[in-house]
């Protein structure tokens, strides 16, 4: 404003000058019109203190230097920071002088350019009183966005946004707008009607939490020629990034057995069985892959008219290895007795010992290397042959 030698000290107002924005479309000093007063010559200052209302003082003056000079200056307006000192959340619309006989005079107010009008100082001091608010459309608040955890028992902090709206009033409440400025979390899914929008605060301390479950997904298995249930298709549910034990294997295939799996069909084992599992965005898949078997067996023939030894790798299982008794022509196993012995042990160590013509021998989880075994077969008591079965696990 600029500073003028007064008549009264709340003359009406005669100049009009600049106060917020700089695209506003005010007067300049040199498009003033009116009276040009004469400048006050006494080298003194004066101040202009400004308040919310009568009884809460802010935290700023400004002080005017009286001189010989005319000075342009600018009341605090709508796009002055210490606005928001005076009541925030909400914009000013002008400021009020107090009149002599105690009493609020005329506004001051902004008109729609941001402009304020001025009034003369005189080298006393004064105060302005804030002349009314209206509530802010640029109130911050904060959305925060939270995931749930890895152990599915609680959410952590992911990202936040700043946001703006119209501050709340008790006559007109305005609320944060969560619901419509979710963001996008791989893996995840907001619970969009657990949100709560708040009232919006007008000192900004607004919070509306967003809160985002993890996404399942489903694994399913392949057979991978092999056989098994679900049309040779097998599936299991996932959460998104916890990891958790594959499902037994349930498929076969004759002649082979179960490597493990693989994330293609021609892939090496990538899993083993029953082994944890961690699955990402989406749907995933696992193939079976399949190993031939991992013996070979060679017997030792029988004499002529006494029993013998064979053997049968299990076709659903080729670890597994049947070990059997020949009967000669003209007998039946029920006239035989038959022990079967472990050859590979110091004493040999008896391993089935009755009238079973047969032992099933299982390979699983063997070291390499060779493996014996010795059927002794007795008709009426006396010694009737038998045999030998050496297998070799490779």
């Amino acid at each position: 404003m600029k500073l003028f030698k007064p008549s009264h000290l709340y003359k009406s107002i005669l100049l009009s000058l600049c106060a917020l924005s700089i695209f506003a479309a005010c007067k300049t000093e040199a498009e003033f019109d009116g009276d040009i007063l004469e400048s006050i010559n006494a080298d003194t200052s004066s101040t202009i203190s400004f308040k919310k209302d009568k009884d809460s003082p802010v935290a700023f003056e400004k002080t005017y230097f009286i001189g010989a000079d005319y000075t342009m200056q600018d009341l605090p307006g709508n796009d002055d920071e210490k606005v928001d000192q005076l009541n925030p959340g909400f914009d000013l619309i002008g400021w009020k002088v107090e009149g002599l006989d105690g009493d609020m005079q005329k506004s001051f107010t902004f008109d729609e350019n941001g402009c304020i009008s001025s009034f003369h100082m005189g080298p006393r001091s004064i105060t302005l009183y804030g002349g009314g608010y209206t509530a802010s459309t640029d109130t911050p608040y904060k959305i925060i966005y939270k995931t749930q955890n890895i152990t599915m028992d609680g959410y952590d902090y992911y990202d936040e946004q700043a946001m703006t709206g119209t501050t709340s009033t008790p006559d007109v409440p305005s609320y944060t707008d969560a619901t419509n400025n979710l963001i996008d979390i791989p893996g995840f899914t907001a619970q969009t009607a657990a949100i709560v929008e708040q009232e919006i605060a007008a000192d900004g301390s607004a919070i509306v939490e967003v809160y985002y479950d993890r996404n399942t997904y489903t694994l399913t298995f392949h057979a991978n020629d092999g056989s098994g249930t679900s049309e040779s298709i097998d599936t299991q549910t996932f959460y998104y990034e916890v990891s958790a034990p594959l499902k037994a294997n349930s498929f076969v295939r004759s002649g082979y057995s179960f490597a493990g799996w693989s994330g293609s069909r021609t892939g090496s084992v990538a899993y083993a069985n029953g082994t944890n599992y961690t699955i990402g965005v989406g749907d995933a898949d696992l193939y079976a892959i399949w190993s031939l078997p991992n013996i070979s067996i060679t017997i030792s023939m029988p004499v002529a008219d006494e029993v013998g030894v064979t053997f049968a790798v299990d076709s659903t299982d080729p670890n597994k290895v049947t070990i059997s008794a020949i009967i000669p022509d003209g007998h039946t196993a029920s006239e035989y007795t038959f022990k079967w012995y472990n050859s590979n042990t110091v004493p040999v160590t008896l391993i089935s010992g009755a009238t079973s013509s047969s032992y099933i021998i299982d390979t699983t989880g063997w070291s390499a290397g060779y493996y014996q075994y010795t059927l002794i077969a007795k008709l009426s008591g006396t010694p009737a042959g038998g045999g030998t079965v050496q297998i070799q696990v490779e």
